[in-house]
């Protein structure tokens, strides 16, 4: 996973509100894909903008799996995009990814460390 862009959902300081939702809609890379794999990684520096390997700084927290429709099947692309949405609460942040084509959904929560 070499060099893939780093689609930041939120910067380190940036003050989010309990409840408040952000969402990005993502797309396949390729016309074969019929899951998306979105591996969720935190930083603590604004300024990354690609996912390295080998980078202490970039720590990945999680993955979301979605099925998407197959290119034969749907080739608008509209129907092959996923929704990704992070639900930030008091003491955790609720991730979800939706294909509304076919319905299908994966979720993930992820826990505050606590010192």
């Amino acid at each position: 996973m070499t060099n893939c862009y780093f689609n930041r959902f939120v910067k380190k300081m940036e003050l989010v509100s309990c409840d408040q939702e952000v969402e990005h809609k993502l797309w396949p890379l390729y016309k074969h894909q019929t899951m998306v794999s979105v591996a969720l990684y935190a930083c603590d520096d604004n300024a990354f903008k690609f996912v390295e390997d080998h980078n202490e700084e970039m720590k990945q927290i999680g993955t979301l799996d979605v099925e998407v429709p197959d290119h034969a099947v749907s080739v608008d692309e509209e129907a092959r995009a996923i929704t990704v949405r992070f639900k930030f609460g008091q003491t955790a942040i609720d991730v979800s990814g939706c294909n509304e084509a076919t319905r299908s959904a994966a979720a993930a929560t992820i826990t505050f460390a606590h010192s």
